[in-house]
């Protein structure tokens, strides 16, 4: 048996060192280092709201068209077969809304990205 001449704590001779103060050499090196800081994620544009609108606006014209001409030979009434297509153009220009507002709100292509210092265009020397 033998004991810590640091803290006094008695150990078995299976032991080399001391428990106690290992422990408190670990907090002490792990409370002194902290980690970096994580910077900041740029984030992404959203869409503007004209862009949403334009596509809604396409959507249930083309749509609306389609309809029109698909349900045209079936011998109904034009005012029934356009009642129809503004119907089936309305349901899906809603779900193109809902669809580039809610699931897809953010504009395509890359993420926008911050220059670092090294990154940064150097300023003109003649000016």
């Amino acid at each position: 048996m033998w004991i810590c001449p640091t803290c006094g704590e008695p150990h078995q001779d299976q032991f080399k060192e001391c428990w106690r103060c290992i422990g408190a050499e670990m907090h002490q090196h792990f409370t002194e280092v902290q980690p970096p800081p994580v910077p900041a994620k740029p984030e992404r544009p959203l869409r503007p709201l004209s862009s949403i609108l334009f596509r809604m606006v396409a959507g249930f014209a083309i749509t609306m068209l389609l309809a029109i001409a698909i349900l045209q030979g079936r011998g109904l009434p034009l005012f029934e077969v356009a009642m129809a297509g503004a119907t089936i153009g309305a349901g899906f220009s809603l779900l193109v809304g809902f669809t580039l507002w809610v699931l897809f709100p953010f504009q395509s292509g890359a993420a926008p990205t911050e220059l670092t210092d090294r990154e940064q265009p150097e300023e003109d020397a003649f000016h």
